[in-house]
């Protein structure tokens, strides 16, 4: 038998972080529960930053001609990138055959655990609208409250709802449905507000950590 008691603490601390990274956040269930009540039937998907953690099989339902993922060259990914684009910067179709031919050819986009690695979400969104047919749908995810993490230099915003609302709307998309995400323990964190005299609206939003939101993008709204 094997004797915990007299591993080393190091060690005990290694094994007890596997465990940890192993076991799914609240958050990420979270999401997953939303994608599973989606149907996704369309001649082409685009999966913004879909190369690390694509989107496909996680839906409650695929009927899909053409998949296509958009990533950065950042990190290694579990799927190669169809197409290699930062979002933060606007795309240019007349500089990029491969963008120009994808300009409004899209029936669904989703941009998944990637707005809080966006430094420019105005420009983000537009990107994303340019490569949107008109009525097409835009799944995307926002953090609010989440701690920072990997990779260093890459985390850098999190959202209100209005706050998403009003990005959304600017960049041409019509907000459907908002899929709120909270804290397991809301009263824990409205406790920490607290102990730090901290004035919230004294709302249901004190549990919010997140927003996954169904959006439309507008008739005849090209960015």
């Amino acid at each position: 038998m094997c004797d915990l008691g007299g591993l080393r603490p190091r060690l005990l601390g290694r094994a007890y972080q596997k465990i940890l990274e192993s076991r799914s956040s609240f958050f990420r269930e979270q999401l997953n529960a939303w994608l599973a009540t989606i149907r996704v039937r369309a001649e082409r998907v685009v999966d913004a930053g879909g190369g690390a953690n694509p989107v496909k099989g996680k839906v409650r339902s695929w009927d899909v001609e053409e998949y296509v993922i958009l990533d950065n060259a950042l990190e290694r990914q579990k799927i190669q990138a169809h197409i290699v684009a930062d979002l933060n910067q606007a795309l240019r179709p007349a500089d990029n055959p491969r963008i120009a031919s994808r300009v409004g050819m899209f029936d669904v986009a989703f941009c998944l655990e990637v707005m809080e690695y966006i430094w420019n979400p105005v420009v983000a969104l537009a990107n994303l609208n340019l490569l949107l047919r008109d009525n097409a749908h835009l799944y995307v995810s926002f953090p609010f409250v989440y701690p920072m993490h990997n990779p260093r230099g890459h985390d850098y915003l999190r959202y209100t709802q209005e706050g998403v609302d009003r990005l959304l709307y600017e960049t041409g998309f019509q907000v459907e449905d908002i899929f709120v995400r909270r804290i397991k323990n809301e009263k824990l964190l409205a406790d920490a507000y607290a102990a730090d005299r901290m004035h919230g609206r004294h709302d249901q939003t004190v549990g919010h950590t997140g927003y996954c939101v169904t959006a439309t993008k507008m008739h005849g709204c090209a960015l």
